[in-house]
């Protein structure tokens, strides 16, 4: 049950990190986008949290604050780069 629980959670991070990325590569993302792409780099690092390692946690950090920084937060993407 319980490696069911972190094969779970890694397919999640994995899946969320590449679609964080995915939205990261558009040129020119609309609102909708943005919010999703904040969003899922989010989720990936909350199913980082939950079975990864530090440097799990760091790349999800950076992921985070690289998508405050293109969607134009500041204050959130050097909060989380901090966290990196």
């Amino acid at each position: 049950m319980i490696e069911d629980r972190r094969k779970m959670h890694k397919k999640l991070a994995l899946d969320c990190f590449n679609s964080a990325w995915d939205l990261m590569d558009i040129k020119k993302r609309t609102e909708e986008e943005v919010n999703l792409m904040i969003n899922t780099a989010h989720a990936s690092l909350y199913h980082w949290k939950q079975i990864g390692e530090p440097l799990n946690f760091a790349r999800g950090e950076w992921q985070v604050s690289r998508v405050y920084s293109l969607a134009g937060h500041a204050s959130s993407a050097l909060f989380h780069g901090k966290n990196c």
